[in-house]
């Protein structure tokens, strides 16, 4: 057989013969690797008609295909029928061949701290599903915080790069595999919203995030007649109160951000009808 027939037949398993897949995750069955910006999702699309970055994170958030860990510890985008067969199923059980996997970082940590790889992972395993376990998702940094709290010192070294302690990078990957995490992106935020005080986004774990400044959030949450907040995109991009005006419903914006009237001119239309007023007055700060 000569390379050209061999080429063809490689590639017709690859999924790249033609773009004739139904779905996301029958695109996925061969795992996508995501080792560079996007690369998941340009080899889903090189597989599979219609893909667009909308639909690929919906399909993530929505379990449709999964985006996690698996081979050598790296990410890729597979079916979720598959995540044990290339996560779980291929992590070593023998202590020398999961030291191996694990690199040589951690086999010289484990040799000089007197820690058996297994019993790390193990560890690190069982810490990350506690830390999971109420559903909440948690990104590298915020893992780094709830591992520090749950696992042996001896399994956090310093990481000059980082300045902090955290577990080897190579124990907290295969971990996630373990303990079967995933990445699903957040779906993007879109338009223009009026939040109103008291929104349940604008309680307190989110103010720190969504205004960092100080100034700002004393400004934003005051013990009594708070403003509502402007998100454009998803990002605090004003200040908004509302008084009637007659029928009118009067509606005042503090541009904190880059906002035009074109910006907000549909969604003031709906605070109105919602509030029964016969129009809307916009001023626009």
């Amino acid at each position: 057989m000569d390379a050209e027939r061999i080429l063809a037949f490689r590639l017709a398993r690859s999924g790249l013969a033609a773009r004739s897949v139904a779905g996301l995750a029958e695109a996925a069955a061969c795992p996508a690797s995501d080792f560079t910006r996007d690369a998941a999702l340009l080899a889903l699309s090189a597989r599979c008609e219609g893909v667009s970055r909308e639909r690929y994170e919906r399909a993530t958030d929505a379990g449709e295909i999964v985006v996690a860990h698996v081979v050598r510890g790296a990410i890729h985008a597979l079916a979720p029928g598959d995540l044990a067969l290339y996560g779980r199923a291929l992590i070593a059980r023998n202590e020398d061949e999961l030291a191996a996997q694990l690199g040589r970082q951690v086999q010289r940590l484990a040799a000089e701290r007197g820690f058996a790889v297994t019993g790390a992972l193990e560890e690190v395993a069982a810490a990350t599903r506690n830390a999971l376990r109420d559903g909440g998702a948690l990104d590298k940094t915020a893992l780094h915080d709830a591992l520090r709290e749950r696992v042996d010192a001896r399994l956090l070294p310093w990481c000059e790069g980082c300045r902090s302690q955290h577990v080897p990078p190579m124990v907290w990957r295969y971990a996630t595999v373990a303990a079967g995490a995933r990445l699903d992106s957040p779906p993007t935020a879109e338009g223009v919203r009026l939040i109103p005080p008291g929104d349940p986004y604008l309680q307190k774990p989110n103010r720190p995030l969504l205004a960092p400044a100080a100034e700002l959030r004393r400004r934003l949450f005051r013990p009594v007649a708070s403003p509502g907040a402007v998100l454009k995109g998803g990002r605090l991009a004003g200040l908004w109160r509302v008084r009637a005006k007659g029928e009118k419903a009067e509606i005042a914006v503090e541009r904190l951000g880059n906002l035009t009237r074109g910006d907000l001119a549909e969604e003031v239309r709906r605070v109105a009808e919602v509030r029964g007023a016969s129009d809307a007055v916009l001023a626009l700060d």
